[in-house]
This record gives C-alpha cells, structure tokens and sequence, in this order.
C-alpha cells in the first residue's frame, strides 16, 4: 500500500488533476503556484487529547507568500460511506490553523477524492446524510453540509480524460479499459513517470499490466524491453519482500511452538488429561491451530 501511495503521489499532478476534472477543461491553477504543504494535522478527542491525521496529497495555492486555497487530494480504491465525514476533518484542521493565526478571512480548502474502483461510488456524497435523525427531528438544513467531490476514475469520459495533460491521463485510459474488461492498447504513450506507473498500475491490476507491457514490447521494442525491465524489477522486489515476510512470520510461529511443547510438558507434570491440556494451551494461544 505505501508503495502505491508514493506511486501516486509522483503520478498525480495536482493542477492538472483540478484543472480538468473541477474546472471542466479551463486553465484556472498554475503549477508553478502549487507548493507542498503539509499532510499531518492534529485534532482533539473527546478527552482533549490530541491525535494525529494524515491526508493523502496537499498543496497551498500561492501568490507569493500570500496562500489562495489549499488544495487536497485523497486516493481510495474501494468505497467508503464516511468519507465526507473524514474529509471534514481534513478541512476543518486546515481551517484551525487559519483561525489560530487570527485570520480576518479564509482561503477556501478544497479536498477530493479520487476513486480507483471498478464499481459506481454509490455511496453518499453528502456529510448531512451521514446523521442518523430518526429519533430526533434536527432540520437538515441546519446541520453542517459538505458534498464531496469524487471522480470516479474507471468511469471517465473520453472528453474528460482528453483534458488530461499529465502521466495521469494515461493511469485514468488504463482504469477506464480494466472496468470494461478489455486490454489497454494505446496508439501513442508518453509517460515521464515509467517506474510510478507501472508501480500503481501493479498495484491495482498485475495482469493487465503485464499484457499491457506485451503489448508495448511488440508495437516498440525500446520502449517495451524498458518496461520490462522495470517491472521485473517491481515484481523481484514485491516477492523479495513477501518472502521475507513469511521467514519472519515462520519464525514467530516457531517461537509460539517452542513455548507450547514447554507449557504442554509442564501440564503434563500436573497430571492433566489431554482434553484439559489441549484447553489451557487454546486459551494461551488462541490463534494458533
């Protein structure tokens, strides 16, 4: 999962992403305005302690020092029903820090999602809808709202993923082909980003991947073996990793062995039958088979 993650961060460009999916096509952000800002804020509980929250991707929108919106990016691969609520939160912290500064007025905050689903986000978009009124009669209207907005990645138009300027374009043509079922089988690609993509795309779907990889080996040799390469690489990593992963989980489950043939040898000592030792070592490590 980080691994996607840091894939996607390198893959998203944040102007180009707000730029033809919230503004419809028109050139209202300019990259070169767009600067890193921080991911973690911290919020109170309900015992005023405090807690860290981390967001997904976000920048400031600056002239010079003077900060015009900040701009927020969260990435889901399955649908999930609080998140306007999350994305609430996210904000508000955003707004906390205006407020501490003892700010006369507020640059708007602006958080979507990005949905990589294969299925129709059919949850709620609206915060309002996530109160349960049933036995208290509040009037909606003057509950907080908050309407999420969610591309839906697999589901995009022709027209929209045309508006696409970045390596992203070519993450939302192969998302598009995974949902309908079909190879990804571009005329033209010019990715800037070859390893981030490949890395998200493994990521969300490893066969098409590799039949998109084929694909380009056959239509140009260069540029394929490349790929190639780099995804061997990616994959070399992935299994290095899980077997690693297995030794130290192997180990662990040696560790809890030895300890039980210890405690069934001590049992034994007290002249218990096998049913009463089989009960006192379920109940000690009841995870183990």
């Amino acid at each position: 999962m980080a691994q996607k993650d840091l894939a996607e961060k390198q893959l998203i460009a944040h102007a180009d992403t707000f730029n033809s999916t919230v503004f419809k096509g028109k050139l209202v952000l300019d990259a070169s305005k767009l600067v890193d800002t921080k991911t973690e804020s911290q919020l109170p509980d309900l015992t005023d302690d405090l807690h860290s929250q981390m967001r997904d991707l976000a920048k400031s929108y600056q002239d010079g020092e003077a900060k015009l919106a900040i701009f927020g990016i969260e990435n889901q691969t399955k649908i999930d029903k609080m998140m306007a609520a999350k994305i609430m939160c996210y904000n508000t912290a955003a707004i906390l820090d205006q407020l501490k500064s003892n700010a006369k007025s507020l640059y708007p905050v602006l958080t979507i999602v990005l949905y990589f689903g294969k299925e129709p986000w059919r949850s709620t978009k609206q915060l309002r809808d996530l109160f349960d009124l049933s036995k208290i009669p509040i009037p909606k209207e003057y509950l907080p709202q908050l309407k999420i907005f969610v591309v839906e990645v697999a589901f995009l138009k022709e027209k929209e993923i045309a508006m696409m300027k970045s390596d992203f374009k070519y993450v939302t043509e192969m998302m598009v082909k995974i949902r309908e079922n079909k190879d990804y089988q571009p005329t033209e690609i010019q990715l800037k980003h070859h390893k981030e993509f490949l890395r998200l795309m493994d990521a969300l779907d490893r066969d098409r991947l590799r039949n998109f990889v084929e694909f380009m080996a056959d239509s140009d040799k260069k540029k394929g073996q490349e790929m190639k390469g780099y995804l061997d690489e990616i994959e070399d990593k992935a299994m290095a990793k899980g077997i690693s992963q297995g030794i130290a989980q192997g180990l662990a489950r040696g560790k809890a062995e030895g300890k039980i043939i210890g405690a069934v040898g001590a049992l034994l000592t007290m002249n218990l039958d096998s049913l009463a030792i089989k009960a006192k070592i379920k109940q000690s490590y009841p995870d183990l088979d």
